[in-house]
C-alpha cells in the first residue's frame, strides 16, 4: 500500500485504510467526526452500519494526521473493544507502515490496553464499565455506548 500522504482527507484516507468506498452516511459522519468545530458528536444506526469502522479510521486519522501529539480515549464494551482492535490490525496488515510508528517493543500488532505513536500521540482503550475518570484526552470515542 501506498506511503501515507499528509494531505488526505478523511474520505480518502478511510479508502486509504479500508479498501472500500465510504457510504454517503459515512462520509457525514466522518466529516464531522474530525471537524473540531463539533464538540459531540451522537450517531444512531442499525447493525453493521460501519459504526466501529469509522471509529477505527477517526482513531488512526487523529492519532497519526492531526498535525501534534493528541490523547485520545476509545470506551467501548468488551465485545466491541475486540472489534475495534481487529480493524486497527487488518489496518496494520495491509499498510505495514502504520506499525513502525507504534512505540513497543517485542510485540507485534497494536496492543490491547492503547499504544503510544513516535509523533507523541496517546491512544487509550477502556471498557464501558471500568473507570476512566483521570484520564486526560483531547478526544473521546464511546462506541456502543448506551
Amino acid at each position: 500500500m501506498a506511503q501515507i500522504e499528509k494531505s488526505m482527507s478523511i474520505l480518502e484516507y478511510f479508502e486509504f485504510l479500508t479498501g472500500l468506498k465510504p457510504t454517503a452516511e459515512q462520509c457525514s459522519l466522518l466529516v464531522d467526526l474530525v471537524n473540531t468545530d463539533i464538540k459531540t458528536v451522537l450517531l444512531c444506526a442499525g447493525r453493521q452500519t460501519g459504526k466501529t469502522l469509522c471509529a477505527a479510521v477517526a482513531v488512526l486519522w487523529f492519532a497519526y494526521k492531526y498535525g501534534k501529539p493528541v490523547r485520545i480515549l476509545l470506551v467501548s464494551p468488551p465485545n466491541q473493544q475486540s472489534a475495534l482492535e481487529e480493524k486497527l490490525q487488518s489496518f496494520a496488515d495491509k499498510n505495514t507502515d502504520l506499525l513502525k510508528e507504534v512505540n513497543v517493543k517485542g510485540r507485534e500488532g497494536f496492543p490491547h490496553y492503547g499504544f503510544n505513536l513516535k509523533n507523541g500521540s496517546q491512544v487509550k482503550f477502556r471498557e464501558a464499565t471500568s473507570k476512566v475518570l483521570g484520564i486526560t484526552s483531547d478526544f473521546v470515542l464511546l462506541d456502543e455506548a448506551a
